[in-house]
């Protein structure tokens, strides 16, 4: 699967209004712990790729994200993993991995035109709005980055996007 995603640093209040006034769909909110590894033999940051496990109250998940497809959006390889338990940090502890950083959010999911809007509050470091489409094919990439940049236009976000990761937005902020 391919993950196409732009994120801003926003005001989700008022992408909430917007998104309500244009009849978007409510998908659920949920608090997620995301916890991030370092391969033993390869730099992850070096590499432009992350994994990470992401704990819910609903589930636990591991996802491995590969590199940054083009410098327009945060495209790219995306497989994910619906875990039981959260015991797989043991096993990625007891194969050499570190772990890197934890990110914690309130996160509010909307559905507009086939777009997955998520508003979230992340702790540490303020508000943001991502916007993602998930596909089998990076075949479209140029038609799917413009239909994430309309849709941004058209929900009334007026800041830049940002291509960082809220893990070294948070890892910036400390150093």
């Amino acid at each position: 699967m391919y993950e196409f995603e732009m994120k801003f640093p926003c005001e989700i209040s008022k992408i909430k209004a917007n998104l309500q006034f244009l009849g978007a769909k409510y998908l659920r909110t949920e608090e997620a712990t995301d916890y991030y590894f370092q391969h033993p033999n390869r730099n992850f940051s070096k590499t432009d790729e992350a994994l990470r496990m992401r704990k819910t109250e609903n589930y636990t998940e591991l996802t491995y994200k590969g590199p940054k497809l083009t410098t327009k959006s945060k495209s790219r390889l995306e497989l994910t993993a619906q875990l039981m338990d959260d015991k797989i940090i043991d096993i990625l502890k007891e194969l050499g991995f570190n772990q890197t950083g934890l990110v914690g959010k309130k996160r509010e999911m909307w559905e507009l035109d086939d777009v997955t809007i998520s508003l979230d509050e992340v702790e540490n470091l303020g508000e943001f709005v991502e916007l993602e489409i998930i596909l089998d094919s990076k075949d479209e990439i140029a038609q799917i980055e413009l239909k994430l940049c309309k849709m941004s236009k058209r929900i009334g976000i007026k800041q830049a996007q940002i291509r960082t990761s809220y893990l070294q937005l948070l890892q910036s902020k400390r150093s």
